[in-house]
């Protein structure tokens, strides 16, 4: 009997779990919050992966998984003070990220930068900042 809940238990629980999905932008430029901005017709979430190969602004607070900007790519964050832009997994910049005055942005793990990163705003960095030539 012990052996039927655990697994029973075991089933359940591996249904909850959210698998993460990979975000392309459809056109070359796009508000992140717009579910037309993606391929998938839907905004990420906490639990996806984002790759961006055009142009994205964001004016109001995102979370995603990991982060890809590819080259020639641009990521523009212009939100509120009081939000913050959170990157819960790995970053890499091949494009460029620009960060208004107001803008707050976290990378909870790495950041890997291979091309420009426009600061006015607030950066913090809970992990390392690996920058490459």
């Amino acid at each position: 009997m012990k052996k039927v809940l655990f697994l029973g238990l075991f089933l359940y629980l591996a249904a909850l779990t959210v698998s993460a999905e990979d975000f392309y932008i459809k056109d070359s430029c796009g508000d992140w919050h717009s579910p037309s901005t993606w391929k998938n017709g839907k905004v990420p979430t906490e639990n996806d992966n984002v790759i961006i190969e055009g142009e994205i602004i964001c004016n109001i607070a995102f979370v995603c998984k990991n982060l890809t900007i590819e080259k020639d790519a641009i990521l523009r964050i212009n939100c509120d003070y009081s939000q913050s832009c959170i990157v819960r997994g790995d970053a890499v910049n091949k494009g460029q990220i620009f960060i208004d005055a107001q803008s707050t942005i976290e990378f909870r793990r790495e950041l890997q930068n291979l091309n420009i990163f426009h600061n006015c705003g607030k950066i913090e960095l809970l992990n390392y900042l690996r920058l490459v030539d």
